[in-house]
């Protein structure tokens, strides 16, 4: 008979301000060379494209991503539209551009899935001016800080 061992790893937590781990980012952009992404594309609560956004004829202006941001749908979080694009292109639409900042894109990724991101951007649909929102969202969160484990260069989030 086997004996299971199982090995248990200590670390200090940490927190931090959303500030401290993403930019917004907000510089519109029409460069007609880059694949736009808007609602449409992507399907609810999975984080993927539904269709060839290259294949796309348009000639929108969003806010300009790179592989690696985040986007965040800020119309009706309820929808659960992002995405981790693995590709340069344009946000169409009411999205949030967040660029991880001290942090791995794939930790941002989910920390914008959990329970405590969506209750702070629920609490900020509506407001008019879009910077304001994102301020009110980290006031949110400093207030209500999500709490999150560093071990080495892996990150995971405490619910």
């Amino acid at each position: 008979m086997g004996v299971r061992r199982f090995l248990t790893l200590f670390y200090d937590w940490e927190q931090r301000k959303v500030e401290e781990i993403t930019v917004r980012l907000s510089s519109i952009c029409s460069d007609n060379n880059l694949p736009r992404v808007e609602y449409e594309d992507i399907i609810s609560g999975t984080g993927r494209l539904n269709k060839d956004i290259y294949a796309k004829k348009s000639r929108k202006s969003g806010i300009a991503f790179h592989k690696g941001d985040v986007l965040y749908g800020k119309l009706r979080p309820y929808l659960q539209n992002w995405l981790l694009p693995a590709f340069d292109g344009l946000a169409v639409g009411d999205f949030w551009v967040l660029q991880p900042k001290n942090v791995d894109s794939s930790f941002l990724y989910r920390l914008i899935q959990s329970c405590q991101f969506y209750e702070v951007a629920n609490q900020t649909t509506g407001t008019k001016n879009a910077k304001s929102r994102l301020e009110i969202g980290i006031q949110n969160c400093i207030h209500h800080p999500l709490k999150y484990l560093r071990a080495g260069n892996n990150w995971d989030i405490l619910y």
